[in-house]
């Protein structure tokens, strides 16, 4: 028999657990699975973090990634249609290049969902720090923000010795790593396409949704990249470049998940040399893109992007390319290049068109 004390001691706990799921579900926009998915500490966190009025509280996707009713609920709340960003810096303050990416895939691709994917320990952004963000979230209803523990995800799949050992911390180039990781397993499970955040996405993407499985060629000729893809859901090319990206990560190469990407591209089709991929132009369901089509520019000449008086380039690339890579990282380490809200260089020419309430927002300086 329960003493009186104990009986309640459990009708406290019953209710209070009635009230956080009542309270969850009602102002954090959580479904029931969400809630009983959720660790203690995340449930605390959510009731600190929703007790402010000047940050967003995000959804966190990573029980949809791992159980057969999150995957449904990622099919009814995001549609079959889904473009992928991931930001794995960790920062909370977006860069409007980041959010420009986002705006544009939104902008030229209004039937498709764009969600832009932060990893903890970002859980929540701050309005004042993300003025372009929140208010491309207010002008488009196709854009949204989650929030995901790549650990617990990557302790899951292929990568879990790399986790487990510490290996991928060891690491120079850890974000980058970390990405390659996650944009192979975020179009694995749930299927869609993806790019990196220093794109402008420049019209529809409907070939490539229709086609559903895709690589790009690099300009180089000698590479596929893995800066954009798109995937069904589990195919099983891109199965062994997960399992090759984990046998053979090497934390001191920068292009480790690229390297894993040729090798599984070679070993799967029996190619001798990643060559033979561009002169198939399709392999198996795999469409293989020609250069132009997503990547117009290469990296080494990324600076032409910032040559004032050359817009006209712009539309050169919007007539003949789907996006135009921008080759970010690379200016971060050689100038770090900014653009002025008046600049006549292509990459302002395609911001201010397809990118126009972030350009807009984004200070004196994009």
């Amino acid at each position: 028999m329960f003493s009186h004390f104990s009986l309640v001691l459990i009708n406290v706990i019953f209710i209070g657990g009635f009230v956080c799921i009542f309270y969850l579900f009602y102002l954090d926009n959580l479904t029931v699975p969400q809630i009983l998915a959720l660790p203690i500490f995340q449930v605390m966190s959510r009731f600190k973090e929703n007790a402010t009025e000047d940050t967003i509280v995000l959804p966190d996707i990573t029980w949809m990634a791992l159980t057969e009713n999150g995957l449904s609920e990622f099919d009814k709340l995001y549609g079959p249609r889904v473009i992928f960003f991931i930001e794995t810096s960790g920062t909370s303050r977006l860069n409007p290049r980041v959010v420009c990416a986002v705006e544009s895939a939104a902008k030229t691709n209004p039937k498709a969902m764009v969600l832009l994917l932060l990893t903890h320990p970002v859980r929540m952004l701050k309005l004042e720090s993300n003025r372009a963000l929140i208010k491309v979230l207010a002008n488009y209803t196709n854009v949204k923000v989650v929030t995901m523990d790549s650990t617990q995800i990557l302790l899951e799949s292929n990568y879990r010795s790399l986790v487990e050992q510490d290996k991928h911390k060891n690491s120079n180039s850890i974000n980058v790593h970390t990405s390659d990781f996650l944009r192979n397993l975020m179009v694995l499970i749930f299927g869609g396409i993806y790019f990196d955040t220093d794109y402008v996405i420049v019209n529809d993407l409907s070939p490539l949704f229709e086609q559903q499985n895709f690589i790009p060629y690099s300009p180089s000729g000698d590479l596929i990249g893995n800066y954009a893809f798109g995937f069904r859901r589990q195919h099983p090319l891109l199965q062994l470049v997960v399992k090759k990206a984990a046998k053979h990560f090497d934390p001191k190469v920068y292009i480790s998940g690229l390297i894993a990407y040729v090798k599984g591209v070679c070993e799967f089709y029996n190619l001798t040399h990643i060559q033979q991929a561009r002169d198939a132009k399709k392999l198996g369901d795999v469409l293989v893109l020609n250069s132009t089509v997503l990547t117009p520019l290469d990296y080494p000449y990324f600076e032409i992007f910032y040559h004032e008086g050359k817009a006209y380039l712009a539309e050169q690339w919007i007539k003949s390319s789907l996006a135009v890579h921008l080759w970010n990282q690379m200016n971060l380490m050689r100038f770090n290049l900014k653009l002025e809200q008046n600049s006549t260089a292509p990459y302002a020419a395609l911001a201010r068109q397809f990118c126009p309430v972030t350009f807009a927002n984004s200070g004196k300086l994009f």
